[in-house]
């Protein structure tokens, strides 16, 4: 194997179980910011879920549109041939027992096959390939590029989470760095709840 397709499989490997580790300690520390919110200041915590019927005008300037990938991006032929190869091994028809380890880890490998194939991921199909077994031959530079483009997702999805107000509060490493930091926020949220009793405060900011 082409020691620069083996390095970056092994940073793919590594950002894809972060992140997977990072939405799980996201997910812990959203629940209790909100709690630790309320609890401090009740008014301020309304922030996080302003009302319903308050409309806040975007400039189309500041508006990203993300455009869908053509057809012929996914028409990769490399691609799928080893997608079948990993799909005949963890198809959802052939896995028996649904109560089975095995086939619970089949079924979750199908499901990330899938949004590889979605994705025209080739980082997520060559992990997928290795945790079954599956050869991965006939990889060249554009399967490369397409990996390293992977990891640069994967880094700033990761950066995404951990820059959150509530990751950030939930890392902090002792309670009086927590609290500080929760004052800090509280005096951001009431100061956004001031600026959205009055829309043209955000017509102005935006």
């Amino acid at each position: 194997m082409d020691p620069r397709l083996k390095k970056l499989i092994r940073d793919y490997n590594y950002l894809s179980d972060t992140l997977e580790d990072v939405k799980e300690i996201s997910a812990v520390a959203e629940g209790e910011f909100k709690v630790a919110l309320f609890e401090e200041d009740p008014d301020a915590a309304q922030a996080l879920a302003p009302p319903k019927t308050q409309e806040i005008k975007l400039d189309a300037e500041n508006v990203e549109v993300v455009e869908e990938p053509s057809i012929e991006q996914y028409n990769d032929p490399k691609f799928k041939k080893l997608f079948r190869k990993v799909a005949v091994k963890c198809h959802p028809d052939k896995l028996g027992d649904m109560n089975s380890s095995e086939a619970k880890f089949l079924k979750k490998v199908y499901e990330d096959l899938t949004e590889a194939n979605r994705n025209h991921d080739w980082g997520m199909l060559l992990k997928l390939s290795m945790e079954l077994d599956v050869d991965c031959d006939d990889i060249g530079i554009d399967e490369m590029n397409n990996i390293a483009e992977s990891i640069s997702t994967l880094q700033k999805e990761i950066s995404r989470y951990e820059n959150s107000m509530a990751f950030s509060w939930y890392t902090k490493n002792d309670e009086k760095s927590k609290k500080e930091y929760l004052a800090v926020c509280i005096s951001t949220f009431k100061s956004f709840l001031e600026k959205i009793k009055d829309p043209k405060d955000l017509d102005s900011d935006i």
